[in-house]
């Protein structure tokens, strides 16, 4: 569990992956400071994760970066933080993509990601309103 903090609001969010270099103290249930999250996009919270989530996710200092994974293709959005705090948005389409972890010292192809995932035949051409946005804008 990721919590974020600003003035008199805390939020506490359950990504699907988080990555942690400083943890909290093992009696804390949450995480302060990612450096990594990764959320799987679902037609039930699409609008959740892509508005509040990923506007609360990128205001923690310590987070590099946020993957966001369609479930019916192989399509990915990172909002990576550059070094003068400026955030850049890159997609990433096809299971021969190889998405670079800078933070970790990896990358990863997208086929890596999605490995045993079956995707649905008609959904692989149909991008839901909310994700299209976001791949345009």
């Amino acid at each position: 569990m990721v919590r974020i903090q600003k003035k008199s609001s805390t939020w506490m969010y359950l990504p699907d992956v988080s990555i942690v270099c400083e943890e909290n103290r093992q009696s804390e249930r949450f995480q302060d400071n990612p450096i990594v999250v990764v959320e799987v996009l679902s037609p039930s919270t699409l609008a959740f994760d892509l508005d509040e989530k990923l506007a609360n996710y990128l205001t923690l200092s310590s987070l590099q970066m946020v993957l966001l994974l369609e479930q019916d293709q192989p399509l990915a959005i990172v909002f990576r933080k550059s070094d003068d705090g400026n955030v850049v948005r890159e997609t990433y389409e096809g299971m021969d993509q190889e998405i670079r972890f800078p933070c970790l010292g990896i990358s990863v192809l997208l086929s890596d990601l999605y490995d045993g995932v079956e995707f649905p035949p008609l959904a692989v051409h149909e991008l839901s309103p909310e994700f299209l946005q976001y791949l345009s804008s």
